[in-house]
């Protein structure tokens, strides 16, 4: 067996972020390719409980966002 980290392995998580771009889409999943949901907007705070790829997923079960447009709090 390999130790090490696994490429993809969803993150334990569960954190709020804050929008910090004008907009962003909400994902249908942790990828780019995903549709797009709904637009949230600077300013607007959300619970992250999943991360996978760089995207977290919200609490409100909306879907996904990528976290780069994001600051942690």
């Amino acid at each position: 067996m390999v130790s090490g980290r696994v490429p993809n392995k969803p993150e334990d998580a569960s954190f709020k972020v804050q929008i910090v771009n004008n907009a962003i889409y909400v994902l249908d999943g942790p990828s780019p390719d995903n549709n797009i949901v709904q637009t949230i907007y600077k300013g607007e705070v959300y619970t992250i409980v999943e991360v996978r790829n760089n995207y977290g997923r919200l609490k409100s079960g909306a879907g996904w966002i990528n976290l780069k447009y994001t600051s942690r709090l």
